[in-house]
């Protein structure tokens, strides 16, 4: 198992070198939470899940693009990368062991090719696509939640399993669970660019 930061104050500045806060990360679950929860029966099945995690996607982006990082996306893999280009930021459900020091958490669900070259990335040499871009270290905001609290972490990861699922992890920062009666936080009222960056793929050549 790799570093694990839970403390209050140990977490505090981890979080605070990619320019973020727990309030601001409770401030993006909380409110996607609340769009999940307003699905009706008359909704796709996979809508509250797929509400919970695209909308935690919107809403991160909103409060960092601000400080000048950027949308990119690239076969369905959507990140936030820092200004720079070398740190990016993908979101995730995790499993039930998300949020939770002592033990390893998984992703809920196993994932494509771009995702498994990120990781890649993130512990050696690019082996599967030739792109300059997933050279960097690759981030993932996990979150998982029951009817009393979300819980969540920011963390690296550095396998992922024959299933396709992330399961090992390099370094993680704890966020503290945020109660579900506590309300929704109003999201940030900044103006948005509205550019992006598209990631171009090209794939290796067989030897």
């Amino acid at each position: 198992m790799g570093a694990v930061h839970s403390a209050v104050d140990d977490v505090a500045d981890h979080l605070a070198e990619f320019g973020l806060s727990v309030d601001m990360v409770h401030r993006v679950l909380a409110r996607a939470e609340v769009d999940a929860r307003s699905v009706t029966p008359n909704h796709p099945v996979n809508a509250e899940g797929w509400f919970r995690w695209a909308n935690s996607v919107c809403y991160l982006r909103e409060e960092l693009m601000p400080a000048g990082w950027a949308r990119a996306r690239s076969l369905n893999f959507e990140l936030v990368v820092q200004p720079g280009g070398m740190v990016a930021i993908a979101v995730t459900a995790g499993d039930e062991a998300t949020g939770c020091p002592d033990v390893q958490p998984r992703t809920g669900n196993p994932k494509g090719a771009m995702t498994v070259a990120a990781v890649v990335a993130n512990v050696g040499p690019q082996t599967l696509f030739e792109v300059d871009e997933f050279r960097r270290r690759t981030w993932f905001l996990l979150y998982y939640h029951d009817d009393r609290e979300i819980r969540a972490e920011l963390a690296l990861p550095d396998n992922v399993s024959p299933g396709g699922y992330i399961d090992s992890w390099s370094e993680r920062i704890i966020i503290p669970p945020y109660a579900l009666d506590e309300g929704v936080p109003a999201g940030p009222q900044h103006a948005l660019p509205i550019d992006e960056v598209n990631v171009p793929v090209r794939r290796r050549r067989g030897k």
